[in-house]
């Protein structure tokens, strides 16, 4: 039995999320199905809520989504979406609609995967979450997707200028009194604005004394290439402990390589909505690997870096590479914004920020090459 509500609702966006340039405009949207083992399809519905608090951003409405659904977590991913004269039509089949879609197979896939390994850890019996369910929830993220897009089109859209939506994509697992697992497919889509010559930003490095390492939250050893809605609330101490100024764009995740107390055997993983790439002074393109989320956009400038035949390795990069010179660039990279180059990197010690790397130059040739590359990938 599948069920689809579609919840229509309109709010002025005004927060700004980390990593983002901002919301823009005022279409929000979100729309729900919910999917049993039988898969079949009680047709939709149209329901106008009220309550737009809830909206103010991607982040709150999954925060929402998790409450509603008694603390159960969700797999989730987010994905872009362009408009504009020169985009094209890869998902909808009214080809009049002007969209690219970004990743969208790539998407699927990983919600695909991480809702399964989702199952395992909350103890969901895996053989009741079938293929049957997880092919419908394909079939219905689908749907909303082309509603999500036929909407703005037919509402916000104007072919002068371009615009891109940031659709989130949410499948929740629930155990049903018939122990049988069935599947919450939500989305929200909103307006965001991008450029895509991004001014360089600032990172700050996840570090903590040794006697309280252990408290601050991590990723690599619980699921890390799985991507789940309960890391916002996770993550939110290290938001509070050190985005201490508007410069710091993201948060980088570390992890003490050996003994805690060996300072400079420390690996850089992943930021907290990013990957993290650095370029050495060789020319050797470095990401970490085994202990990260492997994002869109990562992908990207891994195939961009091979279409190149760039050297790339999947050692960490580490706090010691950045104190003895041995990095030429830094950026990070999104399914939003794809790729932001690094100017500064800092550590936070007794409250205060430390420089332990920064770029000479104002330009990033080695990031602005893979980055142009990116973008001709993605076509």
């Amino acid at each position: 039995m599948i069920r689809l509500r579609l919840e229509f609702i309109l709010v002025l966006m005004t927060t700004m999320v980390l990593g983002l340039d901002g919301f823009s405009g005022d279409w929000v949207r979100t729309a729900q199905v919910v999917i049993d083992g039988s898969g079949s399809d009680e047709g939709m519905s149209l329901l106008k809520d009220e309550d737009g608090g809830r909206l103010k951003s991607p982040r709150t409405w999954l925060e929402y989504c998790q409450e509603k659904h008694n603390g159960q977590e969700g797999a989730y991913t987010v994905l872009r979406c362009d408009f504009g004269p020169t985009e094209y039509s890869q998902l909808i089949a009214d080809d009049s609609i002007p969209c690219k879609v970004w990743g969208w197979d790539f998407h699927l896939n990983r919600l695909r995967e991480s809702v399964l390994s989702l199952s395992k850890n909350d103890n969901i019996a895996q053989k009741n979450l079938t293929g049957k369910v997880l092919d419908c929830a394909h079939t219905s993220s689908e749907k909303l997707l082309r509603v999500f897009l036929k909407d703005f089109h037919d509402v916000q859209y104007c072919s002068e200028r371009n615009f891109t939506l940031m659709i989130t994509l949410l499948w929740t697992p629930i155990q049903s009194s018939t122990n049988m697992t069935s599947l919450i497919v939500e989305g929200y889509a909103c307006e965001v604005s991008i450029t895509r010559n991004p001014d360089p930003i600032d990172l700050v490095l996840a570090l903590d004394s040794p006697e309280s390492k252990r408290s601050l939250p991590r990723r690599y050893d619980t699921n890390p290439q799985s991507k789940l809605s309960g890391w916002c609330n996770r993550r939110k101490p290290l938001e509070y402990y050190f985005q201490i100024q508007p410069s710091i764009k993201e948060i980088i995740l570390c992890m003490h390589n050996s003994g805690p107390e060996n300072s400079q055997c420390i690996k850089l993983l992943e930021g907290l909505t990013s990957n993290l790439f650095v370029v050495e002074k060789s020319g050797t393109l470095r990401t970490a690997h085994e202990e990260v989320l492997h994002g869109y956009a990562r992908t990207l400038f891994l195939e961009a870096a091979q279409s190149y035949r760039r050297s790339i390795s999947f050692e960490s990069p580490s706090l010691l590479d950045l104190k003895i010179g041995r990095i030429e660039e830094i950026f990070i990279t999104s399914s939003i914004r794809i790729g932001v180059p690094v100017k500064k990197v800092f550590v936070l010690e007794n409250e205060t920020l430390h420089e332990v790397w920064s770029k000479e130059s104002e330009h990033f040739p080695r990031f602005s090459s893979l980055m142009q590359q990116a973008y001709y990938l993605a076509t």
